[in-house]
C-alpha cells in the first residue's frame, strides 16, 4: 500500500525541425517540417480519462505504467507532402523490444518511403511510429495497471487521436494498417485481435507469437530454464535471489511480460493534480484496489519497491525452471490463439490482409513461435503471405540487422493493401 502521485499537464503536441541530415544504414533519425514528434497526455479525454468524478469508472489507459510519471505515450509520425492536401492511409508501426519511437527511423524508413514513394512503388502514407516502453524493453503491447493498457491505446483511442491531429487521416480499416517487430509483431496482432474492425491489414516480423509453441513445450519454455540457471536460482532462494536488474534477454522478457501478463496489484491511494475546464487546479485524492493474485509462489516483491510503484509481480516459472500452471495460464490467456479463439466476435481478423516475415535465424525461439502462429492462422481459414527472410553470410538475421530490408516489404504490403 503506498501512495502514488501523478502531475498530468495540458495536452502536448510539439512539432520539431531538426536540419541534421542522416546517412542511409546509421541513426537514421530526421525530423523535418512533415515529421511531428507529439506526446498523449492523460488529461485531454483520450488516453486517459482522469478529468471524470471520483465516483466514475476512471480510464487509467498509462495512468499507473511504470517509471511513466506523465502517462504519455511517445510516438513519431511522418507525413507525406500529399497529406496536406489530399486524404492518404495511415500505417501505425510498433516499435520491438528495446526500441523507442525512432527505432524505424534509426534503420532507414525516411530515406525508404521517400524513395519508394517517389518511384510509385507505394503511395503517400501517413507513418505512425509508436515506441516500446523502456523499461525492461517493453510489456509486450499488453493489459495492466503496471504495464498499461495498449488494447485501449491501440484501439478506439488511437483512432480518436489520429482523427483528431490529422485532418487527412481517413477513418476507414482498409486505409488503416499496423505492423511490428519482435514485441510490436504481437502487438499488432494483438491491438486487431482486441479491437476488430479497426485495421485492415497487419504485418508482422517474428515475434512472440506462440508462448507455448507448436507442442506446448516451445516457445518461452525452455528460456525459463535457461533463466534459472544462468542466475543460479533454486527452489529455496528463488524468490530472494532473482535479479530483476540482469541485462540478458530473457530476464528482462520475462519481467515486462509479467507486469503485463501476471502483475501482483495492490491497493492505491493516490493524488491527481490537474487542470480544470477554465484552467485551474484541481486535485482529487483517489483510492481504488486493483486485483491481487494471491497465490505467491513465484511472487518477486523484493525487487521493485515503493520508490519505483510498487508494483510487483508473478513469474510463470518456478525454482526448478518448469513452467508454474497457475501464472503460466495467465499468460496463455494472453498468447495470440487464445486471444483470437476467445474474442469479442468470430474470426476477428476476417477480411484483414496478413503479411507475416519469418527466420530460423531469429532471437528467443521467436522464429519457431512465428512459424507456428503462421499454421494456426491457416488452420482457422485465413490466408497469410509469408516472406522467408535470412541474413547474409557471416551476417545472420539477427538483432535488426535486416530490418532496412524488411521495411521496405512490409511498406509494400501495406501499400497494395490500401488499395487505390
Amino acid at each position: 500500500m503506498f501512495t502514488y502521485t501523478r502531475l498530468a499537464v495540458a495536452a502536448l503536441l510539439l512539432v520539431l525541425v531538426v536540419l541534421a541530415g542522416c546517412d542511409d544504414r546509421g541513426r537514421n533519425v530526421p525530423s523535418r517540417p512533415d515529421f511531428v514528434e507529439w506526446e498523449v497526455d492523460p488529461t485531454n479525454r483520450v488516453f486517459s480519462d482522469s478529468t471524470t468524478p471520483v465516483t466514475s469508472p476512471m480510464e487509467p489507459e498509462l495512468l499507473f505504467q511504470i517509471r511513466n510519471d506523465i502517462a504519455v505515450l511517445e510516438m513519431e509520425t511522418y507525413i507525406p507532402p500529399e497529406a496536406f492536401t489530399e486524404p492518404v492511409p495511415t500505417l501505425v508501426l510498433l516499435a520491438p523490444e528495446g526500441g523507442g519511437d525512432t527505432y524505424y527511423l534509426e534503420h532507414g524508413l525516411l530515406q525508404i518511403v521517400e524513395e519508394m514513394t517517389a518511384t510509385g512503388e507505394i503511395q503517400p502514407m501517413l507513418i505512425v511510429m509508436v515506441g516500446n516502453d523502456p523499461t525492461f524493453d517493453g510489456y509486450f503491447y499488453g493489459n495492466s495497471y503496471a504495464a498499461g493498457f495498449y488494447d485501449r491505446v491501440l484501439g478506439d483511442k488511437m483512432i480518436e487521436k489520429l482523427s483528431f491531429l490529422f485532418p487527412s487521416f481517413i477513418a476507414d480499416p482498409a486505409k488503416i494498417g499496423i505492423g511490428g517487430i519482435g514485441q510490436g509483431a504481437y502487438g499488432a496482432f494483438r491491438a486487431a485481435i482486441q479491437n476488430p474492425n479497426t485495421y485492415g491489414s497487419i504485418s508482422a516480423v517474428d515475434g512472440p507469437l506462440d508462448f507455448d509453441g507448436a507442442n506446448g513445450s516451445g516457445g518461452f519454455v525452455p528460456y525459463m530454464q535457461q533463466v534459472v540457471t544462468l542466475q543460479g536460482l533454486t527452489p529455496a532462494n528463488f524468490r530472494t535471489a532473482f535479479d530483476s536488474v540482469a541485462t540478458d534477454e530473457p530476464t528482462k522478457l520475462f519481467i515486462g511480460g509479467s507486469l503485463a501478463f501476471s502483475p501482483h496489484d495492490t491497493l492505491l491511494y493516490y493524488t491527481l493534480n490537474l487542470l480544470g475546464d477554465i484552467g485551474e487546479p484541481v486535485t482529487k485524492n483517489i483510492t481504488q484496489r486493483f486485483q491481487r493474485l494471491s497465490d505467491t509462489t513465484t511472487l518477486i516483491n523484493t525487487i521493485i519497491g515503493p520508490d519505483d510503484d510498487n508494483m510487483h509481480f508473478h513469474l510463470p516459472f518456478d525454482g526448478t525452471g518448469n513452467p508454474y500452471t497457475p501464472i503460466w495460464n495467465l499468460w496463455l490467456a494472453n498468447d495470440l490463439e487464445r486471444l483470437h479463439d476467445n474474442a469479442s466476435v468470430s474470426q476477428p481478423l476476417t477480411g484483414v490482409n496478413i503479411w507475416i516475415a519469418n527466420s530460423r535465424q531469429a532471437k528467443l525461439n521467436f522464429g519457431d513461435q512465428t512459424a507456428s502462429w503462421i499454421e494456426t492462422l491457416r488452420d482457422d481459414g485465413y490466408a497469410p503471405e509469408v516472406y522467408n527472410y535470412s541474413g547474409y553470410e557471416g551476417y545472420p538475421a539477427t538483432n535488426g540487422k535486416v530490418v532496412y530490408d524488411l521495411i521496405r516489404e512490409m511498406l509494400k504490403f501495406h501499400s497494395e493493401s490500401f488499395g487505390d
